[in-house]
């Protein structure tokens, strides 16, 4: 039987959303321009994967706290954005 009352148990956390955009954004913002500023190619094919590590980058400096960890998925077509991380709340969810 279905719970309807699942999802009334969810608690959302504003300040690790906030900080999750904040870092989605200045990847393909900011940090994308700083990228094409400072490397003069001939061509930008590594901006594809740029995106993604930029995003980890950010969420390791700007995100992951004691009560936070950044844990990597192996994909089977390579990595794909938001894809390749999730963040675990340790309160919520242990994984050490």
């Amino acid at each position: 039987m279905l719970d309807v009352n699942r999802n009334t148990q969810i608690v959302i956390n504003d300040d690790l959303l906030r900080k999750i955009v904040y870092c989605i954004e200045k990847a393909i913002g900011d940090d994308l321009q700083q990228y094409l500023r400072e490397n003069h190619r001939e061509t930008n094919n590594a901006i594809i994967l740029l995106r993604g590590d930029n995003i980890n980058t950010n969420l390791r400096t700007h995100v992951v706290k004691d009560d936070i960890d950044l844990v990597f998925f192996i994909l089977s077509r390579g990595m794909v954005g938001l894809e390749e991380w999730s963040l675990i709340e340790k309160s919520i969810l242990p994984i050490r």
